[in-house]
């Protein structure tokens, strides 16, 4: 089947809460990189800012703009049941799992519990009814 045919199998509530979950954080992140977009123009309340660090600030701003983009668009390709959203979901929880391991290693233990939940929704994402709704 292609992407746009899939079958018209009802979403997963599981999957409607993720996306739900998923679009949420997506606006937090695009607010947030705005946020640190207009710090720049804020200096007269936080003082006095060098060059750097005005580029460090505008640079981890414009990356929580994409992720928060990134994660919107993820979002709707989950609810819509696009093959190519179960895809995305996957490589993003297989980085994030990998991150969480790198982080154990440096004494975050809250790596422990991410890990854990990656693991969790990755399994989640391989059942044949998840599987099935998104044509995969």
């Amino acid at each position: 089947m292609d992407d746009d045919s899939h079958n018209m199998a009802e979403r997963p509530t599981v999957i409607t809460i993720i996306c739900i979950l998923v679009a949420i954080l997506g606006i937090l992140m695009l607010m947030s990189g705005l946020m640190f977009l207009t710090v720049k123009n804020s200096a007269d309340l936080i003082g006095p800012m060098s060059e750097y660090s005005v580029s460090l600030i505008n640079a981890i701003g414009a990356g929580y703009v994409i992720i928060g983009l990134l994660s919107l668009v993820v979002a709707f390709l989950l609810w819509t049941g696009k093959t190519i959203g179960w895809y995305l979901a996957i490589i993003y929880l297989i980085i994030n799992a990998v991150l969480s391991i790198f982080s154990i290693f440096v004494r975050d233990y809250t790596g422990v519990i991410n890990l854990i939940i990656m693991g969790i929704l990755i399994w989640y994402f391989f059942q044949p009814h998840v599987k099935k709704f998104y044509s995969v």
